[in-house]
């Protein structure tokens, strides 16, 4: 530790730096199995601002990334590596505290829609077509890795200015145009596809 606050505390058998027992001693009662590795990874979240965006491998995937990084002789420690390790990541969260999280992707056509109304950029919307079987990969990829760079920031500010018009009551969404809407288990309304929407994109900006 820093000194200062932490976002994550890990224990575990990590490669980088596995955690001890401070006096030596196994748990009483419990049979510790007589393994080199134990896979698993407990974290402790404490972070006041949105994590990093995460995609974590399956246990195909893992094993196969590993081997043809092995193979290409690719560091483990090179920061350009993805699979420093064979196994897989899931993840299971317990929350202790209030806790938001995002999983997966909405259906392309529900995504355009909301995407939309949202006043995303043209060149986005396009990749948002439910024949393409790959439409999300296209979108991230483009998302994250294209070429555009004065281009991203000034998508970014359209879409975080038109979430908040949406809020504000002064969107299409919040106007009562047309939209997805969604009910709880009681029948109740709940907030449109793109409201709901326009409140995750102003609290990752705020």
């Amino acid at each position: 530790p820093s000194g200062l606050p932490e976002a994550e505390l890990w224990f575990g058998a990590h490669r980088a730096r596995s955690s001890e027992v401070v006096d030596g001693r196994a748990p009483e009662g419990v049979d510790l199995p007589d393994v080199a590795y134990l896979p698993y990874l407990v974290k402790l979240l404490a972070a006041d601002r949105p994590l990093s965006l995460q995609a974590h491998p399956d246990a195909m995937a893992a094993a196969d990334g590993y081997r043809r990084e092995e193979e290409a002789g690719i560091g483990r420690g090179d920061a350009t590596r993805s699979f420093p390790d064979p196994g897989p990541k899931p993840e299971l969260l317990c929350a202790v505290t209030r806790f938001e999280a995002l999983c997966g992707f909405r259906p392309v056509p529900e995504a355009r829609e909301v995407a939309g109304a949202l006043g995303v950029a043209d060149h986005i919307l396009t990749l948002l077509d439910d024949r393409e079987p790959e439409a999300w990969r296209h979108v991230v990829g483009a998302v994250l890795t294209g070429d555009r760079a004065a281009d991203r920031g000034r998508d970014v500010h359209r879409l975080v200015d038109a979430a908040r018009r949406v809020l504000e009551g002064q969107g299409p969404a919040a106007a009562g145009a047309p939209g997805v809407r969604s009910a709880d288990a009681a029948g109740a309304d709940l907030p449109t596809a793109e409201v709901q929407a326009a409140e995750v994109v102003c609290r990752l900006a705020d």
